[in-house]
């Protein structure tokens, strides 16, 4: 069984691409599947008795046996940046929280993906983007974005309404991309199931 957190939520999808083969540097074309998550964690922070390492670590493990290539990473708890690697060559990027602690983003990558990765920004404590590049057929690079989104719940949007206007603004602001570019929106977005009632449209 996993170490991760049981009460965490995941989910995942998968891309593919046509490629050139970087590990072998020759210019044959190979089929290169990219597989994507998001995964809300529920705490990556320190821990006096030092398991959160292992729960760090335990990232990396799952990501190989699930096959999964990028992971986005919600409520972290992580207030100060961080970038590593685990112990299965994984590279681990977590944001720092400008305004609370309680929440926290950022990215798992395998190793043949982070080789791709240009750059890994922080937008708010709710949304950071991953940009990518890979070689492709035409000999121009194919642009990729994965966003990470963290949305207020709706008790909280409630309470707050500005805070969940800004938070789709930026959203809005990252998917802004050209038309080449593939994007990935992941994360958490606290979303209703159900019958859409009336109080929904207040």
């Amino acid at each position: 069984s996993s170490g991760i957190n049981a009460e965490s939520q995941s989910v995942s999808t998968s891309k593919k691409f046509t490629s050139r083969s970087k590990e072998t540097n020759r210019s044959s074309l190979v089929s290169l599947l990219i597989s994507l998550a998001t995964f809300n964690i529920r705490g990556l922070g320190h821990h006096e008795d030092g398991s959160i390492f292992s729960k760090r670590e335990q990232l990396g493990t799952d990501m190989c046996r699930y096959h999964v290539d990028i992971c986005a990473l919600q409520e972290t708890k992580v207030t100060d940046p961080l970038d590593c690697v685990l112990n299965t060559g994984h590279r681990l990027i977590c944001f720092e929280q400008r305004h609370g602690r309680h929440g926290g983003l950022g990215f798992v990558l395998s190793p043949r993906i982070a080789q791709y990765v240009t750059s890994c920004n922080y937008i708010s404590d709710r949304v950071c983007v991953l940009d990518f590049r890979i070689p492709s057929r035409s000999g121009d690079p194919i642009c990729c974005r994965v966003v990470n989104a963290y949305s207020p719940h709706r008790r909280l949007a409630a309470e707050n309404p500005a805070l969940l206007d800004n938070f789709y603004s930026q959203l809005s602001d990252v998917i802004r991309v050209s038309s080449s570019t593939e994007i990935f929106p992941l994360g958490a977005f606290n979303s209703k199931l159900g019958k859409l009632t009336s109080s929904d449209f207040n």
